[in-house]
């Protein structure tokens, strides 16, 4: 098995920033840290004035040539969560043209 990521620092092309309900007036806080080989999602969820989102995304590109498959160790805290991938192609469940 060939390893994409660790988180261990070694890959500098890859930035991950939040992106919060605050874009449409919420008040969500959700920060990513990469620390001890681990991606860090924390913050905290607000349903005030309409919020109540909070992301992470990796500002970059992944090389998923050839791969059949990904595999991911995740633990949370008990709440329901999505992973959504695009590529190229696919954007925000619209076609990139």
């Amino acid at each position: 098995m060939k390893i994409l990521m660790q988180f261990n620092g070694s890959r500098t092309e890859l930035e991950w920033v939040a992106i919060n309900d605050g874009v449409m007036g919420g008040l969500s806080q959700g920060t990513p840290a990469v620390s001890e080989g681990s991606l860090f999602f924390t913050g905290k969820l607000s349903l005030e004035n309409n919020g109540g989102f909070s992301s992470v995304r990796a500002s970059g590109d992944f090389d998923f040539d050839g791969k059949t498959a990904l595999t991911l160790r995740v633990r949370g805290d008990g709440r329901t969560y999505q992973l959504r991938l695009s590529t190229e192609a696919m954007h925000n469940g619209s076609p990139v043209s």
